[in-house]
């Protein structure tokens, strides 16, 4: 079947001879495009911001893709399968940068940056960040817990090759029965630290990590942590074959292992906690050789 919709006052051109369809999005002529073009798509589309700065947009089909431009607002991604969001920027949102909520999402090559809460948040969602750069998000009031990335509500997110770093209050934050597993090479850093910092950097109400109410956060693959990890309410930290330069601090039945392949600076501090030694590695009240 052809599709060819021509909507030249929207800044939105379809051209394809199946359903799937090639996008290019301008929204130097319309601000809005993204979202109108978003609102009458099909599963397989490609859009591709060609000219201009985009609005907040809500992307609700499976498996398209969101390339090549920048967004100034929050794109969400609500009960969608198979999407991906590559080689984009992303700031200056009033809200989240990403909102992702009961979806399946890859974010590749992107920068988020500069929004007024989390850079992205993810709830009930499976999601992978690859590559990517996220930096500068929060209010600048670290009261109000917002972070780079916030992974909440049984969520399972993993990044690779991130820097994620000068967020208001921590790098990640996992809670509520989530599972998030850094796969190598990211650098997470906590707002006032510089990566490989001792401990002590940055504000002390602050994190590169939180782990809280039955979360679980794994760090692997030549990682570089630098700042406080706090742990609490029966979650998990597991630490391997990186670098953790900061205290880890247990709480409240949290659980947390430090193997012997992490190198860095700090303690691991355990408040009504413990720690999962497995033979090797740092006890409470241990340092990070």
């Amino acid at each position: 079947m052809w599709r060819t919709l021509l909507l030249a006052s929207a800044g939105v051109f379809f051209v394809s001879t199946s359903f799937a369809a090639n996008v290019d999005v301008n929204c130097a002529r319309d601000n809005q495009a993204l979202r109108k073009a978003l609102n009458r798509t099909n599963p397989g589309d490609v859009f591709t911001i060609v000219r201009g700065r985009c609005r907040t947009a809500t992307a609700r089909t499976d498996d398209i893709t969101i390339q090549g431009g920048t967004m100034v607002g929050t794109l969400n991604i609500d009960d969608a399968r198979g999407v991906v969001v590559r080689e984009m920027e992303i700031r200056n949102a009033s809200g989240n940068g990403v909102e992702i909520d009961n979806s399946n999402v890859e974010i590749r090559n992107s920068e988020i940056r500069d929004n007024s809460v989390n850079g992205v948040e993810i709830s009930r969602s499976i999601v992978g960040i690859d590559n990517s750069t996220i930096t500068g998000n929060g209010s600048g009031d670290v009261n109000d817990f917002h972070c780079g990335v916030g992974v909440f509500w049984n969520s399972t997110v993993w990044t690779a090759d991130s820097d994620i770093s000068e967020n208001t209050y921590c790098g990640v934050e996992v809670g509520q029965g989530s599972f998030y597993q850094s796969f190598g090479g990211d650098v997470i850093t906590q707002d006032g630290c510089t990566s490989g910092d001792s401990p002590g950097c940055g504000d002390p109400d602050a994190a590169a990590i939180d782990v809280f109410r039955n979360g679980t956060a794994e760090i692997r693959g030549g990682a570089v942590v630098t700042g406080n990890v706090t742990v609490a309410f029966s979650s998990i930290y597991d630490v391997g074959d990186s670098q953790q330069f900061g205290d880890v601090s247990l709480f409240n039945a949290a659980g947390g292992r430090i193997r012997t392949s992490v190198t860095g600076e700090g303690d691991l501090l355990c408040i009504g906690a413990f720690s999962y030694q497995a033979g090797s590695g740092v006890a409470c009240g241990g340092s990070i050789p």
